[in-house]
């Protein structure tokens, strides 16, 4: 029998409590998750560990989910990234396209959407 390889999550939000959330329901379905509060501290911590999936507010200080979106596509690929925003009628789509944006879940969401959304992100890319 083999065992599934486990898919590492990077949370980026500026409210500790949507990370909390984030993380406790995530590690429920076998992911593994870290989190940081702002752009700058989820890139340092990228810079240390690899990971599958980041999943980032758009708005946030310093750095906007955005401009990480960038920033991870330009050192790590191969990651996936998912913006959530309350924005999404406000966002330029091409602006998305073009940061390498893997999936864009607008706010309010059900944690169910983010779920399938994630699997089949992660079907795709066989990271399982």
């Amino acid at each position: 029998m083999t065992k599934n390889r486990i898919v590492k999550i990077l949370i980026l939000d500026d409210e500790e409590d949507i990370c909390m959330v984030f993380k406790d329901m995530l590690v429920e379905y076998g992911y593994q998750v870290d989190f940081a509060y702002d752009g700058n501290s989820g890139i340092d911590l990228l810079k240390t560990k690899k990971y599958d999936v980041v999943i980032s507010d758009l708005s946030m200080p310093n750095l906007s989910g955005l401009e990480v979106a960038r920033w991870i596509k330009q050192h790590s690929p191969s990651t996936g990234v998912f913006l959530l925003t309350g924005w999404s009628i406000q966002i330029d789509m091409m602006q998305i396209k073009e940061a390498g944006v893997d999936s864009l879940i607008s706010k309010p969401f059900k944690f169910e959407e983010v779920i399938e959304a994630l699997n089949n992100y992660i079907d795709q890319k066989g990271l399982r």
